[in-house]
């Protein structure tokens, strides 16, 4: 069986702090990403961020339309970006987030702390390319591939390291 259990509607979604949707008379755009949070809430890579919560609603958790410039470590409050792409929690419930307009940056990744702070991780700039996909690691770090590299955002904190890589065993690495 499947379900709708957000999207569909006509509503936008939900640009400020303490806003909500019901999430079903929410106009969702196009999905980028999707995390699950440690609070069983949906993280959705819509625009900008919001979650769907156990209750049903769209609630905004960060990003905008509206351009304002880029600070190091703001409150989420006083810094927006937007065009989220993908999501991904740390071991410390903390969000990653990629986004290609992080403004005065052409891509970008940032944290989005349980704090309220958000905190510019951009050392995926420059020799690492433009992040892609990133995925929770075994740690409680999160992993990102950048278009020359992997790298490792250890849990909570702002270090990226680059994962180097492993002798071939010639056995399957997932098991």
């Amino acid at each position: 069986i499947i379900k709708t259990v957000a999207g569909g509607g006509k509503r936008a979604l939900p640009n400020h702090v303490g806003e909500h949707v019901p999430a079903r008379e929410a106009s969702l755009g196009a999905v980028a990403g999707i995390a699950i949070a440690p609070s069983s809430n949906v993280a959705i890579a819509a625009q900008y961020i919001v979650a769907l919560t156990l209750g049903g609603n769209l609630v905004w958790v960060a990003g905008s339309d509206e351009w304002q410039p880029w600070c190091a470590k703001c409150s989420i409050g006083e810094y927006n970006f937007w065009n989220v792409d993908q999501l991904a929690f740390d071991g410390a419930g903390d969000l990653v987030a990629t986004s290609s307009d992080f403004p005065e940056a052409a891509f970008g990744i940032a944290e989005i702390r349980a704090d309220g702070l958000l905190v510019d991780l951009g050392g995926l700039r420059g020799e690492g390319g433009e992040p892609g996909a990133i995925a929770p690691g075994p740690d409680g770090s999160v992993i990102a591939a950048a278009q020359l590299s992997l790298y490792s955002i250890a849990k909570g904190g702002e270090s990226l390291a680059l994962i180097p890589g492993t002798k071939d065993s010639g056995s399957q690495p997932w098991s």
